[in-house]
């Protein structure tokens, strides 16, 4: 049953006062267009900057490596600019990627490889959530042509349905939107900063460039294969349980679970086929794991094998991929884990410097499962905002909530 102001329409359920409209009916959708034969774009600023498809990104276009039209191959495409006030879409290879133009773009030439959709008659916001929503994305790809390279034809996009509701709501909607993006790309950018801080810290430290607070003294350099005991698993993927009681190491990022343990202690355990010097777990507790999974314990009174696990990610994959077995896939025997040379200072000045690599690992961690959240968040209001489930008006919360009752 419907609620009350809700009707039922050809893309589900929208507020009654809310139309189904195509992308022509607020838009113009017009090409791009290439240079002229014989021409080619130049470094050199002209008045005339090129977009291509190298330059846009989903949402907008890079102003990094921007390339300019010569000015005596201008005429000819001067009727194939793009305003800051139009959105993009691109049509051939990579399809779907949409986005608006910087100012300081405004007024560019746009590849053939894209279209814009000008002469908005609706929120320029608005329209570019609803481009970006999973709606009208799946529609891009359902009537994408197939061949040599994917396009998606200029009439194809005209016909695109979406809903559209009054213009206070498009707004509101856009700027709800466009919060949630902005605190994304500050998660975003928060994270990037700190994974740098976190590579330089680890490099200065592992490396005996930067020492601790009173800490000296010259370090020591042993194998892993002196330092540690090193055996690969017994187990097969058909051995994983999804409830199991103890994790099971497999040849993945991921964890999986398994009813049985081999092994209760501190172990450091790396894939040694597939993705090679990429995969690295710690643990201290009891698990079991796969037969191509290799386990490094049993560590030396004198090492903390928490400072070889950082160790290793920063120092092994290098080793390793000087070390592989060519196959099907790049793989690794025991004697490329036991001949891996480690530096070690103290075993006070170890663990010192694992606890702050350690901290910091989680900390980045945490915010990365933030930024998961707030991705999840900002897929669930695109769906809400964008079909009238949740409704707003300009500057105002929520109105209502799900509108099948």
């Amino acid at each position: 049953m419907l609620k009350p102001g809700y009707k039922q329409t050809d893309l589900g359920v929208l507020p009654e006062e809310w139309e189904v409209a195509e992308i022509e009916q607020v838009a113009d959708v017009k090409g791009g267009k290439r240079l002229p034969l014989g021409k080619s774009l130049t470094n050199e600023v002209t008045p005339h900057p090129y977009i291509r498809i190298v330059d846009v990104y989903q949402g907008g276009v890079s102003l990094q490596d921007i390339k300019y039209v010569p000015v005596d191959a201008f005429p000819p495409i001067k009727n194939y600019r793009i305003y800051k006030d139009d959105l993009f879409i691109t049509v051939a290879g990579t399809l779907g990627l949409v986005g608006k133009v910087p100012k300081e773009l405004d007024g560019a030439n746009l590849t053939e490889n894209a279209d814009r959709l000008t002469n908005l008659k609706c929120n320029q916001d608005y329209l570019l959530w609803v481009m970006l929503s999973p709606f009208v994305q799946a529609a891009i790809e359902e009537e994408k042509t197939t061949g040599a390279q994917p396009k998606l034809a200029l009439t194809r996009i005209k016909k695109f349905q979406f809903p559209l509701p009054p213009p206070t709501e498009q707004q509101a909607i856009a700027e709800a939107l466009g919060a949630i993006d902005t605190l994304l790309t500050s998660q975003q950018e928060l994270l990037a900063k700190k994974r740098a801080l976190k590579l330089a810290t680890q490099q200065a430290l592992l490396s005996g460039e930067r020492r601790l607070p009173g800490f000296a003294g010259g370090w020591g350099e042993k194998t892993l294969g002196e330092l540690s005991q090193i055996k690969t698993g017994k187990k097969n993927n058909e051995d994983k349980s999804e409830r199991g009681k103890y994790p099971f190491f497999v040849r993945s990022q991921e964890v999986e679970r398994i009813n049985s343990y081999s092994f209760d202690g501190e172990a450091i355990l790396l894939p040694g086929e597939g993705n090679i010097g990429s995969i690295f777990h710690y643990i201290n507790g009891k698990f079991d794991y796969h037969q191509r999974v290799y386990k490094v314990s049993n560590f030396l009174p004198n090492v903390s094998g928490r400072f070889v696990y950082h160790y290793m990610k920063e120092y092994f994959g290098e080793h390793a991929m000087l070390n592989t077995v060519k196959a099907a896939v790049d793989s690794l025997r025991l004697p490329t884990f036991q001949e891996f040379f480690i530096k070690l200072p103290s075993l006070d000045e170890q663990r010192a410097i694992a606890a702050i690599l350690s901290d910091m690992d989680a900390e980045l961690e945490a915010l990365a499962a933030q930024l998961a959240k707030t991705q999840a968040l900002k897929q669930g209001m695109m769906q809400d905002l964008l079909t009238g489930a949740i409704r707003l008006t300009a500057g105002a919360a929520p109105t209502s909530t799900h509108p099948i009752q």
